[in-house]
């Protein structure tokens, strides 16, 4: 399986185009960030502002769109870090999967299983990167301050309220993390299932859908770190939804599997 992990690995670095570029928007979403607060802090509480912090770019890049997002509004902002965010995450894995290749390949090493645990480990490392190139691209550009403007934070963003702790953003983002995760695992099943592209269609259809309406009904509210009650009156409990990732992530590995033990590969 090692070398089937290698190969992967190999095919990464062909698309590293694709992540170049994803690289540059989350570059571009960062800068945005930084002079919004530095021009809303320097305006208002000049005596007060130490400079932009790491958590004030994390929390705008993963915020999401707003509690009541409504497309045709003239009020609302268009979520452009949620978009490239989704984009990502679901193009991304779609990428990784090559069905004329990949049949080729279960028929040479013949074990099935031994290819989707490559192709998961491949997904994960995947995942795991586009929160690397956040976090990278933030202690950069905010010179290794980990701090955060509060006002300048709930202003920008629209929050009622900034009821948390330095800790607190970091959990958020380990929850949004593993709701990736299970979100990838419901989108690896489809590929099994049915195809790539309709997986892609899913996928993305569940991370869109979920801006237009704040509840748990939507896993990829907790990708939204500003729905969260920390925030938000309204807000949802973002420890729920651990649990529920967990779940998900648990029975669709289970399912993927049992669907695999099913599939021809010819």
């Amino acid at each position: 399986m090692l070398t089937l992990v290698k190969y992967e690995i190999v095919q990464m670095n062909r698309r590293k185009d694709k992540y170049i570029l994803f690289l540059i928007l989350i570059i571009m979403a960062a800068y945005y960030m930084k002079m919004k607060v530095t021009s809303y802090m320097t305006v208002f509480y000049p005596e007060s502002f130490k400079g932009v912090g790491v958590l004030d770019i994390i929390l705008y890049i993963f915020s999401g769109a707003s509690k009541s997002f409504l497309i045709f509004s003239k009020n609302v902002e268009l979520p452009i870090s949620y978009l490239i965010y989704l984009v990502y995450m679901s193009v991304m894995t779609y990428c990784i999967f090559d069905g004329k290749n990949d049949n080729n390949i279960v028929l040479k090493i013949g074990s099935k299983k031994k290819w989707l645990f490559s192709k998961l480990i491949i997904s994960f490392i995947n995942l795991l990167l586009y929160y690397f190139m956040v976090l990278v691209v933030t202690m950069f550009i905010t010179k290794f301050n980990f701090d955060y403007n509060e006002i300048a934070d709930t202003s920008i963003l629209k929050l009622d309220y900034y009821n948390t702790r330095y800790i607190d953003i970091y959990l958020l983002l380990l929850c949004s993390f593993l709701t990736s995760l299970a979100i990838m695992m419901i989108q690896i099943f489809l590929v099994i299932t049915v195809n790539e592209f309709v997986a892609l269609i899913a996928t993305l259809s569940i991370y869109v859908f979920s801006m237009f309406n704040c509840t748990y009904l939507f896993i990829a509210n907790a990708t939204m770190l500003t729905r969260s009650n920390l925030f938000l009156k309204s807000g949802l409990e973002f420890n729920s939804f651990i649990l529920i990732d967990f779940v998900i992530i648990i029975v669709f590995l289970v399912l993927t599997i049992m669907m695999l033990n099913k599939k021809d590969f010819v």
